[in-house]
C-alpha cells in the first residue's frame, strides 16, 4: 500500500529521478522496487520484488526481493554508499529531473 501511494506522488518519483541523475546510490527492497520502476530511470536491472535470492547491484542501484537476503542487500548498499557517486550511469541525462 505504501509503495502504491508513493508511485502516485510526483515528489517521490522526482526524488528518485534526481538521485539517479546526480549519480547517488539508491536502494530498495520488496515493494519499494515498484517506486523505482515507476520512475524514469533507465538502463538498470531490478530484482523481481516478490522473489528471494541475492541482492542485485547495478550502477549504484541496489535491489532485493521481499524474500531476499537482507545481509547481502545491506553489504551491497554499503559499498554503493561508500562510492558516493556512480559516474558510470551512461543514460543519466535522459532522466527528466
Amino acid at each position: 500500500m505504501h509503495a502504491e501511494t508513493l508511485k502516485n506522488q510526483g515528489f517521490a518519483v522526482n526524488f528518485v529521478n534526481e538521485a539517479f541523475k546526480h549519480c547517488k546510490p539508491i536502494g530498495a527492497m520488496g515493494e519499494g522496487i515498484e517506486l523505482l520502476k515507476a520512475s524514469d530511470i533507465k538502463g538498470v536491472a531490478f530484482v523481481d520484488a516478490g522473489t528471494g535470492g541475492e541482492a542485485v547491484s547495478e550502477m549504484g542501484v541496489v535491489t532485493c526481493g521481499s524474500q531476499g537476503d537482507v545481509n547481502s542487500f545491506v553489504e551491497q548498499f554499503k559499498t554503493a554508499i561508500a562510492r558516493h557517486r556512480h559516474w558510470d550511469r551512461e543514460k543519466k541525462e535522459q532522466v527528466p529531473a
